[in-house]
């Protein structure tokens, strides 16, 4: 169900940018730019949709630690 939503948000802005860029003078070949970085998310949103998602990882309850004890740094405060 959110795919056809997406894709259809998708077309929808590439229709507002055509139109948009015409009635500003925006040059074709930045409108065509624009359109495939747009496509390029969708498909990568499809994608990210249709695989399953994996389990989360098991932590051994450890936390880590950000800064090294080790040596003469210090961590900033």
């Amino acid at each position: 169900m959110l795919r056809p939503r997406f894709d259809a948000f998708i077309e929808a802005l590439c229709a507002h940018i055509a139109g948009e860029g015409a009635k500003r003078r925006i040059a074709g070949p930045l409108i065509i730019l624009i359109w495939q970085r747009l496509r390029r998310l969708a498909a990568r949103f499809a994608r990210l949709v249709a695989t399953p998602l994996r389990p989360l990882q098991k932590r051994n309850g450890e936390p880590v630690p950000l800064y090294k004890t080790t040596g003469t740094a210090t961590a900033p405060t």
